[in-house]
């Protein structure tokens, strides 16, 4: 039987893929890729959030409290505690700036902040004003990577 936390990541994971097939359609099925980036962008915030919250689950918290405490907002997880090492990984990383300037974008769009409500879930003017996801999937797999030891990697 699979625990709580590997529950989670095994989700986040497979949020990680829909992105990675999302960002990579097919032109013959899905036409302009573009106006994929929303739901890619959604399915990386999903991945981010469930791997934050399995570091959360790892340390003994429940995920009542988790929800309670987080919510869904992406930047209050990646600043706890329990990701200080993925965290510092990324870091030192070459692509940290750029990549924490799109996390901060997709944090805000991911959840109900100052007014914006849940921007790439529901239809706005303001859903347009978001990164193409390629800099952030590589970030992912990054990220995911040390936080989900998989036997294989995160491909």
């Amino acid at each position: 039987m699979t625990s709580e936390k590997e529950r989670y990541e095994e989700l986040a994971l497979n949020y990680l893929l829909a992105a990675q097939k999302l960002w990579k359609p097919d032109p013959s099925d899905y036409g302009d890729p573009n106006h994929l980036i929303a739901p890619t962008l959604q399915c990386l915030a999903n991945a981010f959030e469930l791997a934050f919250k399995s570091l959360l689950l790892a340390e003994g918290k429940s995920s009542e409290d988790i929800r309670k405490d987080y919510g869904h907002d992406l930047i209050k997880l990646w600043e706890c505690e329990a990701l200080k090492g993925p965290r510092k990984e990324m870091q030192i990383s070459a692509m940290y700036n750029e990549f924490y300037e799109q996390f901060l974008v997709l944090s805000k769009r991911h959840m109900n902040s100052n007014g914006a409500k849940y921007l790439l879930r529901h239809p706005s003017e303001d859903r347009i004003m978001v990164y193409p996801p390629d800099d952030l999937i590589v970030a992912a797999k990054t990220i995911l990577g040390s936080i989900i030891h998989e036997p294989n990697g995160v491909s």
